[in-house]
């Protein structure tokens, strides 16, 4: 018998004052990935796709937004969890630099019909 997995679906980029207080999406996935031991894949779409671009080669001026450093999806990337990405949301964003290191681009069609397979699944 498999060990159940969780799938965690990631749908906006925002990390605004209050969603760090209150509810930081990108923090709590870590979380879970942690609590269940690595039985977790994470899916971006949306808005939240932007998360799994590299980033231009241009200098970054600043990493913070007020006191909040955007260090994005990528230690949930360097802590081995697997991520997808919703290839209909990678349509609207610009890609010219690729995705990061890890990032698996994967249908809406295809990865609705692994739902089934998870444990649960928890929208952030």
């Amino acid at each position: 018998m498999s060990e159940p997995r969780w799938l965690i679906i990631l749908e906006r980029p925002f990390r605004g004052d209050i969603e760090r207080t209150y509810a930081d999406s990108l923090n709590q996935a870590r979380v879970c990935c942690a609590q269940f031991r690595g039985a977790v894949d994470v899916l971006v779409r949306g808005q939240a796709a932007l998360l799994v671009r590299q980033q231009p080669s241009a200098p970054v001026p600043d990493k913070w937004w007020g006191h909040i450093p955007l260090e994005g999806i990528g230690p949930i990337i360097s802590d081995g969890t697997p991520v997808f990405v919703e290839e209909e949301s990678l349509t609207h964003i610009r890609t010219e630099d690729g995705l990061l290191d890890g990032v698996t681009p994967i249908s809406r069609r295809n990865m609705a019909a692994t739902w089934s397979t998870y444990e649960g699944i928890l929208f952030f």
